[in-house]
This record gives C-alpha cells, sequence and structure tokens, in this order.
C-alpha cells in the first residue's frame, strides 16, 4: 500500500481514464514527462474524469473522451483548413475530440474594429485540454498573438505543438515547433525549372526581409542554384509582401522596361504569383511569351487565373497528423518515432508550360462548384430578415434550425449564449452559458455549461468529432458562442462570416426590442416631448407604459409613481411656477439618474415616473422622493412643504394606461382631501410657513424661541397646534428635516458618513448615527446601499 502525506496529496490534479481492462493515472503537473501507470479495471467503458485535489475527493467534470485544443485564426483559410484535416483525421483514429478555437474575421487590427472577437481565445484556458496545437502563421497583428501568448504560458502542465513558421510570441517552454520544409520545396521548384525547362536566368520575389520565412525560401533557391553550378546574383532577388501588390508592382516594371524579362520567375507564394499574373492578364499581354512563372503553398482558387498556375502544395496535411503524434507520445500513450518534415506535392499548370492533369484540374474545379453553390445560397438567403424580425428567443432559434443548410456539411451546431446574454454588458455572467443545439433533428434541450468546461458539448457525441468555436459578437458586445461540429475532418468556408454575422445581427436586434432605455431614445422628440422641460409627454410615457406592460417583468416589480405638484396656488405668478416646475423637473432627473426616457410631465403640474424595485423597498423610493424634492430650494420657496401629493403602485400587465392613471389620480386626491381639511385648523398658514422655515433651513432649524418670538406663540401653544397640523410634534419635525438632507446627501454624493452628519449640523457622529437609525430603522450605510440597488428603466 502507497502512503502519500496530504500536502503532496493537495497538490495533485489527477485524470483517470478507464480504457476497457486499465485505469491510466497521471498528475496534472508534468503530465508530458510522467509514465502511465495501469492497474486492472473490470469495467469495458471508456471515460476521462477531472478531479480536484485528492484531498478534496470532490468531482469537476467528466469528459466522455481526450480533448486536443487547436488554437488559429480564420481557419477557414486554406493553409490552416489542411492541417486541420490531418489533426481531426489522425485525432479520431485515438477517440480524441478535436477543440478548434478560432476569430472569424482576423483583421490586422487589434483594436479597430472588432477587438472583441478574440476574447474567443479565454478558452485557451480550459483545464479539459489534454494537449493544444498552435497554428502559428495566421496571427497576423500583433495584440493578439501576445494574448494567445499570454494565455498559453498559463498552460504549463500540457504538451504544446506549434504548427507552422517560427514566430517568437510562440517560443515557448513546452511548445515543440514543427513545420513542412519550405527549403527543401522551394528548392524542388527550381531544380524542375532548371532541369526540365532548361532555365538559368530566374528571378525569386520573396516575402520582407526581416521574416524568417523569406529567407528559409530564398535559401531553397541559393541552394539549387549552387546544385546546378548556376551563379547567384543577388540583384534577381526581389523583397515584397507576401501579397497580390507584390506580384503587379513587379508585372508593372517588367512592363515599362525598367527590368528585363527573364526566363521564369520563382515566387515564393501563390498570392505574388497571381498578382503577377493578373497584371499581364488585364494589359492584355500574353505573359507565356516572356517567361515562365512559378509559385508556392498551393492556393485552392488557382483556376480564377491565366494561365493556370504551376504550384507547390505543401503537406500540411501530414504535418497536423504529426503533431497529434507527438502530442500522444509526450502524453507517453504511444511511441511514434523520429518525425521528419513532410514532403510536400508539385502541382503543375500552364504557367512554367507544363500540364495539369485532369484529375487535379476537376477536383479544384469540383470545389469551386461547391463553394460557389453555397456561396449564392447565403446570398440570396433572407436569413438576416427573418432574424430581425423574432420578437422571443425560442422563435429565434426554431428560425435559425431553418437555415442550417447555409453551413456547409455541418453535422450540429450549438448556440451558446452567455447568462444574461440580453443585459448591460457589466451584468453579463460569462462564466456560465446556456447551450442547445439548433438542429431539427437534434436534442435541442437547454443545457448550462461553465465558460471552461467545453466537454458538455461532446457529450452530445458518441464518438469522436472536432468542434469549431467561434466568437458570436456585436461590436463591443460579446454573446457567447457558436459552436459547429464536424463528425468529419471538415471545415467551414470564408462564406460562414455572412450567417454568423447574421446571427449576431439577429440577437442585438432581439436584444434592442427589449431594451426600454434604447427604444425610449428612438422615440420622435416632437409629438412625444414637453417643451417646457423636455421629459416626456402623456403620449410619450403612453408608449412607455405599453412598452413595459408587454415586457416579461413580472408584476410588482416595476413601480409607477406620480406626483402632483403646485397645490393651493392657482392665482400664482406665471415667472414663479415656471421656475417651480423646472426645479422640480431637476429633482426628478435627480431621481431618475437623469434618465429623462422613463419619466414626464403628463399634464401641467404632473409628473409620472417608472421604477424597478422590490416592493419591499418601496419606502426607499417614497424616502428618495421625499428627500430630493424638500432639498429644491426653489420649489419648497415658492410653494411650501404642503403643495405637492405622490402614489406609488406597482406595474399591472392588465391595466390600461389610462386605467393606471385614474388609480393614481383617486388616490392622489385622498390625499389632496386630507391636506385641504387642514386649511380649517386655526393658524395653518402660520404652522405651514414655520414649517417651511424648517426644511429651507435643515442644517439649523429655528429654535422654540425664536419662532414664539416672531409670531408671539408661546412654546406651549406652539406645540399643541404644530402637532394638530402635521401629525408630528416640532422637535420631531425639526429632527426629520435633517434627517431628509441626510438622506438626500447619501443619495446624491459619496461623502463618507462622518461629513454628511457635518452638514447636517450634527457635531457628534454618534447621535447623528442614533437619529438616523430611530428614523428609519436602519444605518446611514445600510440606506445607502439600498437607495443604490433602486434603478429606473
Amino acid at each position: 500500500m502507497l502512503f502519500l502525506c496530504e500536502q503532496a496529496l493537495i497538490k495533485m490534479y489527477s485524470i483517470f481514464i478507464f480504457n476497457k481492462a486499465e485505469i491510466r493515472l497521471k498528475t496534472k503537473r508534468n503530465s508530458f514527462k510522467t509514465k502511465w501507470h495501469t492497474k486492472p479495471h473490470s469495467e469495458s467503458t471508456f471515460f476521462i474524469t477531472s478531479l480536484v485535489p485528492f484531498a478534496e475527493m470532490r468531482i469537476i467534470n467528466m469528459k466522455k473522451r481526450m480533448i486536443f485544443g487547436v488554437i488559429g485564426a480564420e481557419v477557414n483559410g486554406s493553409a490552416q483548413r489542411e492541417i486541420i484535416k490531418g489533426i481531426v483525421k489522425e485525432a479520431q483514429l485515438h477517440n480524441i475530440d478535436t477543440a478548434v478555437i478560432s476569430n472569424t474575421y482576423n483583421l490586422n487590427c487589434w483594436d479597430y474594429p472588432l477587438p472583441y472577437e478574440n476574447q474567443i481565445y479565454e478558452l485557451i484556458l480550459s483545464e479539459e485540454f489534454d494537449g493544444l496545437i498552435v497554428l502559428s502563421e495566421p496571427f497576423r497583428c500583433d495584440k493578439p498573438r501576445a494574448k494567445v501568448r499570454e494565455y498559453l504560458l498559463q498552460q504549463k502542465s500540457i504538451p504544446i505543438i506549434v504548427c507552422g513558421a517560427f514566430i517568437s510570441d510562440f517560443d515557448l517552454p513546452n511548445a515543440t515547433l514543427i513545420d513542412t520544409n519550405d527549403e527543401s520545396d522551394i528548392e524542388y521548384i527550381a531544380d524542375h525549372l532548371i532541369d526540365y525547362h532548361g532555365f538559368t536566368n530566374i528571378e525569386f520575389l520573396t516575402g520582407p526581409s526581416d521574416i524568417q520565412s523569406s529567407q528559409i525560401r530564398l535559401n531553397g533557391y541559393k541552394k539549387s542554384l549552387e546544385k546546378h553550378g548556376i551563379s547567384f546574383d543577388s540583384r534577381k532577388v526581389i523583397y515584397g509582401d507576401f501579397w497580390m501588390s507584390s506580384g503587379r508592382k513587379l508585372a508593372n516594371e517588367y512592363i515599362s522596361e525598367q527590368s528585363p524579362y527573364p526566363e521564369a520567375v520563382m515566387c515564393a507564394n501563390d498570392y505574388m504569383a497571381h498578382g503577377l499574373l493578373d497584371e499581364f492578364a488585364e494589359k492584355n499581354i500574353d505573359i507565356s511569351k516572356y517567361f515562365a512563372v512559378t509559385g508556392y503553398d498551393y492556393a485552392w482558387n488557382r483556376y480564377e487565373h491565366s494561365p493556370l498556375l504551376t504550384t507547390y502544395q505543401r503537406n500540411r496535411e501530414q504535418l497536423g497528423r504529426n503533431a497529434v503524434r507527438i502530442l500522444l507520445s509526450k502524453l507517453q500513450i504511444i511511441e511514434c518515432g523520429e518525425i521528419h518534415s513532410p514532403k510536400g506535392l508539385f502541382k503543375p499548370g500552364t504557367s512554367c508550360f507544363c500540364n495539369c492533369s485532369k484529375k487535379t484540374m476537376n477536383e479544384e474545379l469540383q470545389f469551386a462548384r461547391m463553394h460557389s453553390t453555397y456561396e449564392q445560397w447565403n446570398l440570396l438567403s433572407q436569413m438576416n430578415q427573418h432574424l430581425i424580425g423574432c420578437h422571443n428567443l425560442k422563435e429565434f432559434i426554431k428560425l435559425l434550425g431553418s437555415f442550417q443548410y447555409l453551413v456547409r456539411n455541418v453535422d450540429n451546431i450549438f448556440l451558446c449564449l452567455f447568462d444574461g446574454w440580453h443585459k448591460s454588458i457589466s451584468e453579463i455572467n460569462k462564466n456560465t452559458l446556456i447551450c442547445r443545439s439548433i438542429v431539427f433533428d437534434k436534442d435541442n434541450t437547454p443545457f448550462q455549461i461553465s465558460q471552461y468546461y467545453i466537454s458538455e458539448i461532446f457529450h452530445k457525441n458518441n464518438k469522436a468529432a472536432v468542434y469549431y468555436f467561434n466568437p458570436l459578437h456585436f461590436k463591443e458586445r460579446l454573446f457567447g458562442y457558436i459552436v459547429l461540429q464536424y463528425n468529419s475532418s471538415d471545415v467551414y468556408d470564408d462564406i460562414y462570416r455572412n450567417w454568423i454575422t447574421s446571427v449576431a445581427n439577429g440577437l442585438e436586434f432581439l436584444r434592442m426590442k427589449h431594451d426600454i432605455n434604447y427604444l425610449m431614445q428612438c422615440q420622435s422628440m416632437t409629438e412625444n416631448f414637453d417643451s417646457l422641460t423636455s421629459l416626456r409627454n402623456d403620449s410619450g410615457m403612453k408608449k412607455v407604459y405599453e412598452l413595459l406592460r408587454h415586457d416579461d417583468y413580472k408584476n410588482g416589480t416595476i413601480f409607477s409613481v406620480m406626483l402632483k405638484t403646485c397645490l393651493f396656488h392657482d392665482d400664482f405668478n406665471k415667472k414663479h411656477k415656471i421656475q417651480s416646475l423646472l426645479d422640480i423637473t431637476d429633482a426628478i432627473l435627480q431621481i431618475t439618474n437623469h434618465k429623462c426616457d422613463s419619466c414626464g410631465r403628463i399634464d401641467d403640474s404632473t409628473f409620472l415616473l417608472f421604477v424597478k424595485t422590490n416592493i419591499e423597498s418601496k419606502h426607499i423610493t417614497a424616502d428618495k422622493l421625499e428627500s430630493i424634492i424638500t432639498q429644491h430650494k426653489t420649489y419648497i420657496s415658492n410653494y411650501g412643504m404642503d403643495s405637492y401629493v405622490y402614489s406609488i403602485f406597482p406595474l399591472c400587465n392588465t391595466e390600461q394606461y389610462n386605467e393606471m392613471k385614474q388609480k393614481h389620480f383617486s388616490a392622489l386626491t385622498e390625499q389632496i382631501e386630507m391636506i385641504s381639511k387642514r386649511f380649517m385648523i386655526q393658524h395653518y398658514k402660520q404652522m405651514l410657513e414655520i414649517r417651511n422655515s424648517i426644511y429651507l433651513n435643515s442644517k439649523k432649524p429655528p429654535s422654540t424661541d425664536e419662532i414664539c418670538r416672531k409670531y408671539t406663540f408661546s412654546p406651549g401653544h406652539l406645540r399643541t397646534i404644530y402637532k394638530k397640523c402635521f401629525k408630528v410634534s416640532f422637535h420631531q419635525d425639526c429632527i426629520r428635516s435633517r434627517i431628509s438632507l441626510a438622506k438626500y446627501l447619501l443619495y446624491t454624493t459619496n461623502i463618507p458618513i462622518a461629513s454628511v452628519a457635518d452638514q447636517c449640523g450634527y457635531e457628534d457622529d454618534r447621535y447623528f448615527l442614533r437619529q438616523f437609525q430611530n428614523c428609519t430603522g436602519m444605518t446611514p450605510k445600510q440606506f445607502r446601499t439600498c437607495l443604490h440597488k433602486e434603478k429606473v428603466i
């Protein structure tokens, strides 16, 4: 029996593989250097279980099969397609799932316009990968490449294979670089031109001089010349940019006779060769009368150019197979022996006066026809318009499934959306995704996964397959990702970009339809807004109400608040009334955090607003409204403390707008009648003046002696009449006025509690805390927290 100390156990992360008659155990640390240990097991099933440290004895996740991750960029490109094809074929031989993580556009700049699609590379951090394969060459931009490197450096416990040219960002401690042999490939092409055609005057168009692959390919050209006894002439080497523009530039130098014609031009890739051919063709010059042209790194669309380019296809499929075999060797699952760079295939064309075989040409044309068919289907499809018209997610998913045929040969498609994908960006929970298949004949039941535990998606399939993870985003908003499942070694086409873009556009439209703030911003500024306050008018608030009433909010979540102002002053100065209404408008905007889309003036002196809150915190809304209004001195000075009433009711989606208003009007009428009765009390107007002065001077309210001297009341009579009018004692109302100011400061500022106490006239912080808690039932800190939990629609 083997005993290990507890500390060692805690540090060990293990993977159990039950494969027919054995259990294989390896530690996550140095997993690709540790021998696999086996012991008999009676079960014949095959699955993998990732465990937390043994001391916890708790299963994190279960995997049916091992998972190899492939990190690429715009993987639908011809070069990456071939590598992935080899990776998947070899992985499936060993019952291993392949997860390909890739962006879809792969633009040259990280910051503009699509940086958010590169967030897909966060999936590299998943602990479920048993090995990673990085396709180095397509990462053109420094920033995403550096980010990928950062993530890869955190994967210290698994082997990494880098496929392609050496790039310093991917020179990692636990990585192995493999590539085809560009030098020998180029040497083969030069040998063909010299041995088969007898050319000796050959120029070489390569890439930028500071790129390693440019020099490697140039070395192949040099070696062939040296082998055939031909002197190397540096003047026959032209440095380009690996793009068609370089070929066009060189063509114009020949056509304008700036440079003499050689017997042949070797191009270090097909793009530059195609640029050279196209420039001659567009000027109606038969290039074959002057010199031969060859390319390198076969591009599948050579049939689009004339004459048909002679080129060389690197054996990337075998490179992908080699990557998997090396990973398996490092994991000590197989012995792969010494692996050499795979030799490619020379593909003759008419550009060097050779002939292309009919079989090769038919294969290329067949692929082109298929690509053209799917391109036409996508261009003519009404998918975008249909998705934009959806009203809810269920309808959206059903409709999306009807357009699955636009993604060529796909076996399954999973829509994986972040929890809260439709909310504000700060509220999206990226740790959890809700996934579902959109394919009709599959299980469409939604299931939840954690961001980095992707194997749950693979559980739906009983055999090893390849899964492509692509970002689903609209501008800066990342919704989640689309996962394409292929049971064969296939890759999606470039036209798939249109499909996934339509999905993202449809989701954004669906989200905006349920975003009240956005919809309100789109309303007319003429018929729906009040000219005095710039708030919504009655018509505008009716539209807001109808949107809220038909949304998915539950009754009681949203409250309507109606405020009636300027009471009992019908003959008031018009100028002062306008000033007061504008002051109340400012108060309303403070209540709504200056979100004017959710509030309005529905008649001359009545305001309506909607807030989202909890039923339990309804009094918080009332406290906020009262404390803010009482601190608007212009209004209180002109109209006083008894000049406004308000009512708050939960939104009911069965009520029409006018019914909702009538309910408020009834409640407000009752309050107005109660206040009107106070005018029958002797000395009420004087008591109201006293109360107004208290709230206008909350920090230092007038004392009883000051009031008695001014109004010639005895202290006892003042206290009696005051309480009869307002149902609160003079002393207690002075405290309330100071606490009201404190509430206002807690809501509108972030100043410390001690500063709040000081601004409210308290010299003793503890005394302030005690009085505040007696009035509100909570501490100032708790009150501030409750205030900020309330949201405005």
